[in-house]
C-alpha cells in the first residue's frame, strides 16, 4: 500500500490514543446530538417512480403513516416510527459461535416468551457495546504492511432504538434472519432492521465477520464468511428453535453474501448497496443508490436476473410495498436516483447504515477525513455522511421496506402451506 495511507493509519493511532485517553467508554448519537439531527431532517420529498411526478413533503410519521408501506400492508418500524414506549420489546443476547478454533461474537434480536418468568423484567434501553479497532483498520488499509495491535482503539456504547430485555427467553417456533455486515463494518450497522425485524416477530442474527471493525478474533483460512453464517444458523436451530422459514440481507460485501450463501432461504435475499448478481430461486430484493461513491447503480443493474421488477425513489417502494411479497423466482429492485427532500445528493453507500453506528465511526475518523481526500485514500464514503448526515432520513424509507418483504414473502409461505 502507499505512503499516504500509512500515514493516515499513523494519523488514526494518534487519534486514537486521545480517544482511549479521554473517551474509553462513550456513547455517540446522544439526546442533543439526535435532536440536532431531527431539526436539520425534518421533512422527506418523495418523488414518483417511473412517472417522476413529485410528491408532497411528509416528516416521518406522516411518511409512514400515508405510504402502502405502512402497518397492514409491509410495516411501520418501531424504532423509527413510533416513540420506544410503543413499540413492541424485544429479547436481546450477545452470543458466540466457534468456527476455525475462534469464538465469533454473534448479535440476537427476538421476539420475547411472555409466558416465561425472565421475561417479567421491565423492559429498556440497551446498551451494545462497540469496538472500533485501529489495528484492523491499518491492517486492512495497508494489506498487510503495517502491523497494529487489534486492541487499539475506542470502546463505544449504542443505544438501542426499541425497549429491550436482556436475557429473556424466546418465543419459539419463529422464522429466523440473519444480518451480514461490510467491510470494515460492524454487526450494529443495521440495528434499527434486525430491531425492526424483531418486534414483528422475527429471530435476527447478526454476526461479526472476518472483516468487522471489532476485530474481536484473530482470522485464519477456515473462518470464512459462509462458515460463520452457516454456524450461526446451526445456533439458531440448536438454541432458538426456529422454523425453516429463513431469510437473510447484507450491506456492501455483506449483500454479497446474502446472494452468494448457499442453501435455501424461502422468505429472501436482501442486497442493500453491494449486489453483483444472483441466478438462485430465492426472492430476491436489491437496493441500490446513484449516490453510492462504492458500488456504481449502473454496475448493479447491469447484474440483475433477468425480469426483475424495478422501482424508483420512495414512491417506487411504496409500490413495492402494496405488491404482497416476492415467490420463489421473482425479484425487484428498488433505486434512489434522486436527493431526498433537504439533501443535495441520493443516499451514499453508508447511508443507509444506523445513524448511531455511522456517527460512532464518523465522530471517530472526522479529523482524518480532510486529510484521507487530499491523499486519495478510500474512505467508504464516510466522508460523504460527514456532511450528509442522512442515515436517518434514508433508515425512515429503509426499514420497513426490508421489514415488509421479510413480512409479506412470510404471510406468502403461510398461505402456500395452508393450500
Amino acid at each position: 500500500m502507499h505512503i499516504s495511507a500509512i500515514r493516515l493509519v499513523a494519523g488514526l493511532l494518534a487519534l486514537s490514543a486521545v480517544a482511549d485517553a479521554f473517551l474509553p467508554i462513550h456513547s455517540f448519537t446522544g439526546p442533543s446530538q439526535r435532536a440536532l439531527n431531527r431539526q436539520r431532517h425534518k421533512t422527506l420529498a418523495c418523488k414518483e417512480g417511473s412517472a417522476g411526478a413529485g410528491l408532497p413533503s411528509f416528516n416521518r410519521r406522516q411518511l409512514l403513516a400515508s405510504s402502502s408501506l405502512s402497518a397492514g400492508v409491509w410495516g411501520v418500524s418501531p424504532s423509527l416510527g413510533l416513540a420506544m414506549s410503543d413499540a413492541t420489546p424485544v429479547g436481546y443476547q450477545d452470543v458466540s459461535v466457534k468456527v476455525g478454533g475462534q469464538s465469533i461474537p454473534v448479535s440476537i434480536w427476538y421476539p420475547i416468551d411472555k409466558s416465561d418468568p425472565s421475561s417479567a423484567s421491565a423492559p429498556s434501553q440497551a446498551n451494545y457495546p462497540h469496538k472500533i479497532s485501529v489495528g484492523k483498520i491499518a491492517t486492512l488499509l495497508t494489506r498487510g504492511q503495517l502491523s497494529v495491535p487489534s486492541f487499539v482503539g475506542p470502546s463505544t456504547s449504542l443505544k438501542s432504538g426499541i425497549r429491550v430485555v436482556k436475557g429473556a427467553a424466546p418465543s419459539e417456533g419463529r422464522p429466523a434472519v440473519v444480518f451480514a455486515h461490510g467491510y470494515l463494518g460492524s454487526r450494529y450497522d443495521m440495528m434499527h432492521v434486525c430491531e425492526d425485524l424483531a418486534s414483528k416477530g422475527f429471530v435476527v442474527a447478526a454476526p461479526e465477520l472476518p472483516e468487522s471493525l471489532a476485530a474481536s478474533f484473530e482470522v485464519n483460512d477456515d473462518i470464512t464468511r459462509p462458515a460463520i453464517v452457516t454456524a450461526t444458523l446451526d445456533k439458531l436451530r440448536l438454541n432458538w428453535t426456529i422454523t425453516n422459514n429463513l431469510g437473510i440481507f447484507g450491506h456492501s460485501a455483506g449483500g454479497g453474501t446474502s446472494t452468494m450463501m448457499e442453501g435455501a432461504f424461502p422468505l429472501g435475499r436482501v442486497a442493500i448497496a453491494g449486489f453483483r448478481g444472483y441466478e438462485g430461486r430465492d426472492p430476491l430484493l436489491v437496493v441500490a443508490s446513484k449516490g453510492d461513491g462504492i458500488i456504481p447503480l449502473d454496475r448493479v443493474k447491469d447484474a440483475l436476473p433477468r425480469g426483475t421488477a424495478m422501482y424508483t425513489g420512495i414512491d417506487g417502494a411504496r409500490q413495492l410495498g402494496g405488491s404482497g411479497g416476492l415467490r420463489e423466482g421473482q425479484s425487484a429492485a428498488v433505486f434512489f436516483e434522486e436527493a431526498f427532500g433537504g439533501e443535495k445528493l441520493p443516499p451514499n453507500h453508508i447511508s443507509f447504515l444506523s445513524e448511531q453506528s455511522n456517527d460512532a465511526l464518523v465522530g471517530f475518523l472526522s479529523p482524518l477525513l480532510p486529510v484521507a481526500r487530499v491523499l486519495s485514500v478510500p474512505v467508504l464514503d464516510f466522508d460523504k455522511y460527514q456532511e450528509a448526515r442522512d442515515s436517518r432520513q434514508t433508515g425512515e424509507v429503509l426499514v420497513p421496506l426490508v421489514t415488509g418483504f421479510f413480512e409479506a414473502n412470510q404471510r406468502a409461505s403461510l398461505d402456500s402451506s395452508m393450500l
